[in-house]
């Protein structure tokens, strides 16, 4: 007899946020990923320590005889959950803050901010933070065509055109080999591929002249030609060049040869286009990672992709950028990057949301790490009227040094900030052993690790309010 599902929610709940926490601890500290054993120690650890507070023992009885941590194994017979009045919070005390609004640490476990909230009067666990797990690139958040699930081994060459799908009924492409693709289909899904290009002044990957909607590119990658680079030069986590205090191209050192890689990774060149969602995928030896030059207004989504590794700059004069809007004009809308890592050396911006003529709607960036290009990050470039905008629970990490400085363009946050435009929670990351290089305008030292980042570009012990 399986367990309820609010049962199921809040056990897998509270052991993913430990997991989860745990990782995040470790990236801050710069400690291995945590291993189950370990995670199934600080799981241990929670459960003794609720369980002589108010409603710990239920929480004991009911849930941890149903959870094996090992998998979602329920044991035999389990009890029906006991009933308990609807709640909307429940005070614990303060060194068990699983009801609050900031952090607390219990036990050696940091837990977010998280919430009691019920369902069908069943206790259930919802975070009203997000949570970091393993950034993409980093062991347990692989990517690209090799980390598909189903990996045969190998890929099977394929072209165009592609045969559209339909509602509920998506044409799938897994584990095929592109070398360039122009997209006029629909409901395509691809998955496990890779699409490779040596066009040094044009696209990887574009939507075609009749548009695209409803794709997904799940585990896939976006490369140079395989023949050219089978990997990165000085491969390493978050990008090439990582630790070592240099702004400055080296081919075959810390990039590839600018004259063997591509512009643009995937363009997105029709209004009409769209939803678009990158999920696990891996993009590397690009001028300009992903290009959102239309005025699309559908959803598109980059979630845990690892973008990283950019050509030189100097062969094609690149203004070397990661996903963003490029083109000084109409802007797209509904763009939501989340969960990703975005480093590297480069001329321009990680985050690229750069001038445009009229307003920024529904930008949504989250939970990603930023590191090198020259002004590393740009949110929506001070564009006046810009709304529905959320820069949250970043990284900013100094891995790989920007030529000028973090942040820019936030001035949104300022004027016209929450709820319209939102910034929380987002922390400045040192890698021990680096400091501010020679030139840049931005300055900090090593006592600012774990600093919060504001929209007007400084550091504060305290998280941005307004």
């Amino acid at each position: 007899m399986a367990a309820p599902s609010s049962t199921v929610n809040f056990a897998t709940k509270m052991i993913a946020d430990i997991r989860s926490d745990m990782n995040a601890q470790a990236l801050a500290n710069n400690l291995p990923v945590p291993t189950d054993a370990q995670v199934e120690s600080e799981v241990d650890k929670a459960f003794d320590k609720i369980k002589n507070k108010p409603y710990g023992d239920f929480v004991l009885r009911e849930f941890k005889d149903w959870w094996l941590v090992d998998g979602p194994v329920f044991s035999a017979p389990p009890k029906p959950p006991p009933v308990i009045p609807p709640i909307s919070l429940i005070t614990r005390p303060s060194n068990l803050m699983l009801s609050s609004t900031a952090p607390s640490v219990v036990g050696g476990i940091f837990f977010q901010p998280h919430s009691i909230t019920t369902l069908q009067g069943n206790l259930a666990l919802s975070s009203v933070a997000p949570i970091f797990n393993p950034l993409p690139g980093q062991p347990g958040n692989s990517v690209g065509f090799a980390a598909a699930p189903g990996y045969p081994g190998s890929l099977t060459a394929a072209s165009g055109p592609l045969t559209s799908g339909s509602s509920g009924n998506p044409t799938v492409y897994s584990f095929k080999d592109f070398t360039g693709l122009s997209i006029d289909a629909n409901w395509v899904t691809f998955i496990g591929c890779r699409f490779k290009s040596n066009v040094v002044a044009d696209n990887n990957v574009s939507t075609g002249g009749t548009g695209a909607q409803n794709i997904v590119f799940s585990y896939c990658s976006f490369t140079p030609l395989n023949s050219l680079y089978g990997s990165p030069p000085g491969a390493a986590w978050p990008s090439a060049g990582a630790g070592l205090q240099t702004t400055t191209f080296v081919t075959d050192v810390n990039c590839i040869d600018g004259n063997s890689g591509y512009q643009f990774g995937l363009t997105v060149r029709n209004a009409t286009d769209g939803p678009i969602t990158f999920d696990h995928c891996d993009i590397w030896g690009f001028g300009n990672a992903l290009n959102f030059p239309a005025p699309t207004t559908a959803q598109i989504t980059v979630q845990d992709c690892w973008i990283h590794d950019a050509a030189n700059a100097s062969p094609q004069s690149y203004h070397t950028d990661g996903p963003g809007y490029l083109d000084g004009g109409t802007p797209p809308r509904n763009i939501t990057i989340d969960h990703c890592t975005i480093a590297s050396i480069g001329t321009t911006n990680a985050l690229a949301f750069q001038a445009a003529t009229s307003a920024y709607i529904n930008i949504h960036v989250t939970r990603n790490f930023f590191s090198g290009f020259n002004v590393c990050i740009d949110m929506c470039h001070d564009v006046a009227s810009s709304t529905g905008l959320i820069f949250s629970d970043n990284i900013i990490g100094t891995d790989l040094p920007w030529v000028n400085g973090p942040i820019s363009g936030a001035a949104m946050f300022i004027s016209n900030g929450s709820p319209t435009n939102v910034w929380r929670r987002n922390k400045f990351k040192v890698l021990p052993g680096t400091s501010t290089i020679a030139g840049q305008q931005f300055s900090w030292v090593s006592g600012d690790d774990g600093k919060y980042m504001l929209p007007n570009g400084t550091l504060s012990a305290t998280d941005y309010a307004g």
